[in-house]
């Protein structure tokens, strides 16, 4: 009898060795498909988008998951570039403006109409009162050598700040290549500050001074004086139209029905990256127009979640399992976002969320486990598992930089497994050639284990709310935190979205909801995350400050205190 048992034991260890052999080929599959060149960077919309998704769904009906009534396929419509609308026009007191020629509007400006009297801003350290006038500011070779993209916002959100209805940008060399204007670009954190923002051309400065008798032939910082001690009147009128493109991509997801139970665990990670990156993409290496193949990030997650996926699809826990491979995170988590506020309705109580995001290149210092501190029980039960041969790092709260960030502002538990940040993180170094597989396999064993713990049904998740320590951030630029996820995509230039409000932090505290839209602070406008951020640097511990809301469409007043 005890030889029986014995070799029952013994086959059963075998057999799940090879099962993990045969699932470690999985793996390997995915990462060699979705990190080629043929895909080309997996970014929202395109050509390699939509293969990812339909390889994703064939995995999924391989392994005979069960689909929600839409399909695998969970479609939505993102922003994924932005273009100049046609009824953008300007005009120089009588003289019709041509686009493209005399005049370019900024990616961040404001779509809307101004008119009003130009004024020259002769000092951007000293600025004066612009009210009811157009700021017009002359950046040197110099400046422009030192001023990054942000720093160009962060002047027009100050101009804007000294009253003015405008700006214009006239810079003293060309800006992009070949062309004096600052290229349009689209970038993932796209959002628009309050006011319009147009740079103009230094040829147009000169025609108008000489056509006021400015003797000149060439253009030269003295049409600007000339222009101020003539006392000439220039009335600048513009209508600037900019609107967002749209694409559609998709949540990809399959569920393991378990008819005993009600309880739900997800088992997600994103499958998008960049594309081939440039300005604006979040490629750390934006000057180079190259395929970002995202190899670890995050090719390496949608490997784990297959892996996960075909391994419970022939031995499922004690509890209902969905797998979600989320789109467009890279662009703010909008993919996760949107399957949080559009659950199947089959989900009915999701106890515990686990995202994979990079988990390819496991060393010597083990795997993080972000989000040990969402959930009573998650100490206990998680440190079972550390061994000598798999150190777990666990700790953190719930809205560390992932799609289990859209979860825990929803008040479900969380885990989120990462190997860490690298070199080529971000860039298009990021190759299959460094993953490692040997890592992935013992990343994929530790995950059955710890699924199959907290798929018992005696085991309840007792949500806990992670205090938030007032602390600086971004570099030391903020000397105090509000405690939100913004909304960072919206181009509404009506307020800033809050799509998250972590626990215990300084907007939970004061009232602010999840849904909110903060339209002002201390009496300053936020059209958008740039402004926000602005003033946000500006705010010291212990100050309090008026939050101006929109909550169901009715305009609230909320006093907070950093």
């Amino acid at each position: 009898m005890k030889n029986t048992v014995f070799i029952l034991i013994l086959s059963f260890i075998l057999l799940s060795l090879n099962l993990f052999s045969q699932n470690i080929e999985t793996g390997e599959d995915a990462l060699k498909y979705l990190a080629s060149e043929e895909l080309e960077g997996r970014f929202p919309g395109t050509d390699g988008d939509n293969k990812s998704i339909a390889y994703i769904e064939d995995e999924f009906h391989s392994y005979s998951l069960r689909s929600f009534d839409f399909g695998y396929a969970q479609n939505f419509e993102i922003v994924t570039d932005i273009e100049i609308g046609d009824n953008t026009n300007g005009r120089l007191n009588d003289m019709m403006l041509q686009f493209g020629n005399d005049f370019m509007p900024l990616s961040f400006s404001a779509s809307k109409s101004v008119t009003a009297d130009l004024i020259y801003v002769e000092n951007i350290e000293a600025l004066g009162d612009f009210t009811e006038k157009i700021a017009m500011v002359y950046l040197t070779n110099e400046m422009t050598d030192k001023m990054s993209y942000r720093d160009l916002v962060k002047l027009s959100i100050n101009i804007a700040d000294a009253g003015a209805e405008g700006v214009v940008i006239i810079t003293e060399g060309d800006m992009g290549e070949d062309d004096e204007f600052y290229p349009f670009n689209f970038s993932r954190s796209v959002s628009s500050i309050s006011i319009p923002v147009i740079q103009i051309s230094k040829k147009l400065i000169l025609t108008t001074a000489q056509s006021n008798g400015y003797a000149a032939v060439d253009f030269d910082i003295e049409c600007f004086d000339f222009l101020n001690i003539n006392d000439e009147v220039l009335e600048l009128s513009v209508n600037i139209e900019i609107e967002s493109i749209t694409s559609r991509t998709s949540n990809v997801l399959g569920f393991i029905p378990n008819g005993d139970s009600k309880d739900w665990i997800v088992i997600g990670a994103h499958y998008d990256h960049l594309g081939y990156g440039g300005p604006g993409s979040g490629s750390r290496a934006p000057e180079l127009n190259e395929i970002h193949n995202g190899a670890d990030d995050n090719a390496s997650g949608v490997a784990m979640v297959l892996m996960l996926a075909e391994y419970f699809s022939k031995y499922s826990p004690n509890i209902n399992m969905a797998f979600v491979l989320f789109g467009a995170e890279e662009e703010g988590l909008i993919g996760s976002k949107y399957f949080v506020e559009n659950l199947p309705p089959e989900i009915e109580n999701i106890k515990l969320m686990i995202n994979y995001d990079m988990v390819g290149r496991l060393g010597d210092n083990g795997i993080s486990i972000i989000g040990g501190t969402t959930a009573e029980e998650f100490d206990s039960v998680l440190n079972q598992f550390q061994t000598d041969e798999l150190v777990l790092k666990i700790g953190g709260g719930g809205f560390s930089g992932s799609d289990q960030a859209s979860f825990y502002s929803e008040k479900i538990t969380v885990l989120f497994f990462s190997t860490g940040l690298h070199g080529d993180y971000h860039t298009q170094k990021d190759d299959i050639e460094y993953i490692n597989f040997d890592g992935m396999l013992k990343i994929a064993e530790l995950s059955v284990g710890i699924i199959k713990e907290f798929a018992k049904e005696d085991l309840r998740l007792t949500y806990k709310a992670t205090e938030q320590k007032n602390e600086a951030r971004h570099g030391g630029e903020m000397k105090v935190k509000l405690g939100i996820m913004p909304d960072m995509t919206s181009r509404d230039s009506n307020g800033l979205g809050v799509d998250g409000v972590t626990p215990g932090g300084v907007a939970d505290k004061s009232g602010i909801l999840k849904g909110d839209k903060i339209t002002a602070l201390d009496g300053k406008p936020i059209s958008g995350i740039y402004e926000y951020m602005h003033l946000m640097s500006e705010f010291e511990p212990g100050q309090e400050v008026v939050a101006h809301i929109i909550r169901n469409g009715e305009k609230i007043e909320i006093t907070i205190k950093f």
